[in-house]
């Protein structure tokens, strides 16, 4: 026996090697590049119901067609072959996004269809009378649904915005209709740009954006755009932009048909990784020489390059950069997700620390009890506090040991002139007591007394007679429920909760009972006109309530 080869099964199945069929457009433009094409016009036509994109280019054109549709026998010269690993496997991709082909080159012309092609059928090229003698053009002629689906995408920004990143890591001019593409990731663009430097590593040239704090990759190899394990997504146009581009050799060997991935790239992203870190402490170092110790801790670009690649370095500095701090007073516990609202500038001297109260700011996920609560709110009512993100500081930094867990602290409250307990409502997770009192005061252990405009104890919420509720009711509902869901925060029931609370409130801080129900039908009679208010001012009712809580009108 021997291996054997079932030609029609292979060719009819060859569609399914190509990663995606996005995969097309680099091919024809890496094909452009090796025929030492400088420029390349794309453009599309609508026939009727049908689609048709044509890819020309001005290199040095086809010398024969049927190298084309040698699979895996490559028609290009043994330098290119043996530098770029040519396969002669690219151009079989435009068979199954289409129903013709029309190609022009170099004097000849071939009009085919695709299912003949791959069902081995005999077909010829003829002469083209009158044709430009230089340059490829390859015409698409009725594009299948997919195809057309990925190319005018109504997700896109653009139309054939998916021409437009192809294009990107390319040396070209690609003109798509007319419209100058961006080749801002090619090679020669990068090294315009003032914003990148440029590194060598074994096998690749890396550009690394100077303000770039973490490795964000995008990788290239002969000019398309692939994917590593340096990262698991191919940056896109307009998705969040990366800070270090790689372009890797022409001689990298990568899998075949398409050239999607690497074979084996374990050793040179380990490169490419300690190229980045060098880099950084590289740049640690040249900040830190023109730089004082406040300005660049202040800078939180030169902090988290010192904190991500020189840790051992942060305990040297006798300084804290203010973004890593929050005053008491502006620490929205439940909502810590907003941290950067409350960003600080400048830095914290050690000087400035002796007279502050610092401490480790709780974690994001932390649950909160009731002694949490209370002793939280304290905290927040005290203006010498300052909370610190430890852990952003190795465990032998200095800050460790100046800085005082939240656990350390307990809080007894004091209510004076206390009311009953209100039960409140609200429309959606909030259930809990009230209790109104003329002022309200916090004991810390450590001896420090700070006044509490409101906080939760016991499941029951205390606000005093100077707290203004209007500016609080969005603390106080935070501080009973997070409001999370599995779609995350709802803002709209937050604030429905917040302004029912607030009326509640509001309601119950009279002075007598006959103050309390004028307010109760004062607020049930808004909405009615005048003829409804004028019945009920004729009659007069006794209004009795049993044990339960019902009531009886006569």
């Amino acid at each position: 026996m021997k291996l054997t080869v079932n030609e029609q099964g292979l060719l009819a199945k060859l569609n399914t090697l190509f990663s995606n069929n996005t995969k097309i457009w680099t091919e024809l433009l890496q094909n452009a590049c090796r025929a030492g094409a400088t420029e390349v016009n794309i453009t599309t036509e609508q026939e009727g119901e049908h689609e048709s994109l044509t890819f020309k280019d001005n290199g040095e054109g086809i010398k024969d067609f049927s190298k084309l549709f040698n699979v895996a026998q490559s028609g290009w010269d043994d330098s290119t072959i043996n530098t770029q690993s040519a396969f002669g496997m690219g151009f079989t991709s435009t068979l199954f996004v289409c129903r013709q082909l029309l190609i022009r080159s170099n004097g000849r012309y071939l009009l085919v269809d695709t299912e003949d092609i791959i069902n081995q059928q005999e077909f010829f090229d003829v002469p083209d009378d009158g044709a430009s003698q230089t340059g490829t053009s390859i015409t698409l002629i009725g594009l299948n649904d997919n195809v057309k689906k990925s190319l005018f995408s109504k997700r896109s920004s653009r139309p054939l915005q998916v021409l437009h990143e192809a294009s990107e890591g390319y040396a070209l001019n690609v003109y798509i209709n007319d419209e100058k593409a961006n080749s801002r990731y090619s090679i020669p663009a990068l090294r315009q740009c003032s914003n990148f430097i440029e590194r060598r590593t074994s096998c690749a040239t890396v550009f690394i954006d100077h303000k770039a704090v973490n490795l964000q990759p995008k990788t290239f190899l002969q000019g398309a755009a692939i994917s590593s394990s340096l990262t698991s997504v191919i940056y896109t146009y307009g998705s969040h932009l990366p800070t270090v581009i790689v372009h890797f050799d022409d001689s990298v060997p990568a899998r075949m048909p398409d050239r999607d991935c690497l074979i084996d790239d374990s050793d040179v992203v380990s490169e490419i990784r300690a190229l980045f870190n060098q880099t950084m402490v590289e740049m640690v170092d040249s900040d830190l020489s023109t730089m004082s110790e406040e300005a660049f801790l202040a800078d939180e670009r030169c902090h988290s390059r010192l904190k991500n690649y020189c840790p051992e370095r942060l305990n040297k500095m006798s300084c804290l950069p203010m973004h890593t701090v929050v005053r008491s007073g502006n620490y929205d516990f439940d909502r810590r997700d907003n941290f950067d609202e409350t960003i600080y500038e400048g830095v914290l001297t050690k000087s400035d620390i002796k007279d502050l109260t610092l401490v480790a700011m709780p974690e994001c996920d932390c649950e909160y009890d009731d002694e949490d609560m209370l002793t939280l709110h304290a905290l927040m009512a005290c203006d010498d506090v300052v909370f610190v993100q430890t852990g952003l500081y190795p465990t032998e930094h200095w800050i460790h040991s100046m800085t005082m867990d939240f656990d350390s602290f307990s809080v007894t409250l004091d209510a004076s002139k206390a009311g009953e307990p209100i039960y409140f409502t609200s429309d959606y997770y909030l259930f809990f007591d009230i209790v109104l009192c003329e002022s309200l005061a916090g004991q810390f252990t450590t001896g420090k007394r700070a006044p509490l405009d409101w906080t939760v104890s016991d499941n029951v919420l205390y606000i005093s007679n100077d707290c203004d509720i209007g500016t609080k009711a969005d603390l106080i509902t935070a501080a009973l429920n997070s409001y999370q869901s599995e779609f995350s925060y709802l803002e709209t029931e937050f604030e429905a909760d917040s302004h029912k609370l607030q009326e509640f409130v509001t309601l119950h801080r009279v002075n007598s009972d006959s103050e309390l129900l004028e307010s109760i039908l004062e607020r049930a009679l808004a909405e009615h006109g005048h003829a409804t208010k004028a019945k009920l001012a004729t009659s007069a009712f006794t209004i009795t309530f049993d044990d339960q809580g019902n009531f009886t009108l006569k």
